[in-house]
């Protein structure tokens, strides 16, 4: 590795777990699904985090720190300021909406969620060079290029973190080339009261018909505008940015009926790895099921 010290990488950026801290205390109420109940007070520093979970081990520094800066420095720098505007103004400019974009691709790499489709597509790779090391390169190469693409692999050696970090920070926001169609649209939801929660994975969709929410995974992305699909980010006590592949929406969105809240809140929830957090003293446990525990956790962090 370029250093030895160990780093503390928030998944979910500081800047959106500090809108959620109490003015007086500045703690946050977590839920931690890994250890189960209940609900706490915690310091922001404290929750959402992992240790190096975005370290490249390199002997190059420049080349160690480029992912990192990729995945924390941009989103929390231009992040902070893009989102504070929008929850002023309560509402997405014209010059707004490139940025936002961005921000909501970049959100979406560093989630757990994404970090678990470049584990599962390191695991494919793995798989094929295991199959090419017992059966013969020949054969394999035959039935066409290793799942992950050219990641520098030998037969006997096996992909592991930093192709998962390649995979996952490392190419184009599949989310920003969708949210680039005209089609979409962006709109504030904001409530009179800090009623709303985010996770670790704080970008979760909706249908807008059928009513169903959960992970960006589970719902296809490409198909955002004949489903009526919502995406929801959760980044204030007070405020939501929906963006929506449609038309059909009043240009802001203001008290969500309570019912509808609670089913964001749950999915976003329900959605998260390990993480859900809430304002101190707010009503948002009143509007919110937590999720059962979990305990199943990544093998590439």
């Amino acid at each position: 590795m370029a250093s030895q010290r160990s780093k503390r990488h928030h998944v979910l950026p500081k800047f959106i777990i500090r809108r959620f801290a109490d003015a007086d205390t500045n703690l946050v109420v977590a839920y931690d699904r890994w250890n189960g109940p209940p609900p706490r007070e915690r310091a922001p520093k404290s929750v959402a985090y992992e240790w190096d979970y975005f370290t490249f081990e390199s002997q190059d520094p420049e080349k160690a720190t480029s992912i990192e800066d990729q995945a924390l420095v941009v989103p929390d720098d231009r992040g902070a300021k893009l989102l504070g505007s929008i929850a002023r103004h309560l509402v997405v400019t014209q010059d707004e909406v490139p940025a936002t974009r961005e921000l909501l691709a970049l959100l979406h790499m560093r989630s757990p969620e994404y970090r678990e489709l470049a584990e599962e597509a390191v695991d494919h790779g793995n798989a094929w060079y295991a199959q090419a090391d017992d059966q013969g390169w020949s054969d394999v190469q035959a039935a066409g290029d290793p799942p992950v693409g050219d990641m520098g692999g030998a037969v006997g050696q096996l992909l592991g973190r930093n192709e998962v970090l390649r995979l996952q920070m490392g190419r184009e926001p599949v989310l920003l080339r969708i949210l680039e169609r005209p089609e979409w649209s962006f709109r504030v939801v904001w409530l009179p009261y800090a009623g709303f929660v985010t996770s670790d994975n704080p970008i979760i969709a909706k249908h807008r018909d059928s009513g169903s929410v959960g992970r960006i995974r589970s719902i296809g992305l490409q198909h955002a505008r004949e489903l009526e699909l919502e995406l929801w980010l959760l980044f204030d006590p007070h405020c939501a940015l929906l963006v929506a592949a449609h038309s059909r929406l009043p240009p802001l969105v203001i008290d969500l009926p309570q019912h509808e809240l609670r089913q964001i809140n749950t999915a976003v929830a329900s959605a998260s790895d390990r993480w859900t957090i809430w304002q101190p003293g707010s009503p948002a446990d009143q509007f919110l099921d937590l999720p059962k525990t979990r305990t199943v956790r990544g093998r590439h962090r």
